[in-house]
């Protein structure tokens, strides 16, 4: 399903059950963010002067808080691909190399 993030601010999540988000950077290159596992929301985050918009996991309708039995697992991913022509223009060829780093939250 293909829509937009919302002009006007709600008090209730604009989307909800997202398993995608697929974001035009720019002309010819795609980013998309897969969400696997458990159901994840989208939440207007303009509601508290932040203007940005929070995606999470464990939907706010359902109960909490959420217990997880002791030796079961929950597997969530996330996997972030980037397609496209990435060919910069000379001009616009940034100075130093950008770096993203990955590890467990917290370390």
């Amino acid at each position: 399903e293909e829509t937009e993030l919302p002009d006007l601010i709600d008090p209730w999540q604009p989307f909800k059950d997202l398993r995608a988000i697929t974001h035009q950077v720019r002309p010819g290159v795609v980013a998309q963010c897969r969400m696997e596992g458990d159901t994840f929301e989208m939440e207007d985050q303009r509601n508290w002067s932040d203007a940005s918009y929070k995606t999470y996991v464990r939907p706010l309708a359902l109960p909490w808080p959420y217990v997880l039995p002791a030796r079961q697992s929950l597997r969530q991913t996330i996997s972030l691909s980037i397609a496209g022509d990435a060919n910069l223009p000379a001009s616009a060829v940034p100075a130093e190399p950008v770096r993203v780093e990955l590890g467990q939250a917290g370390a």
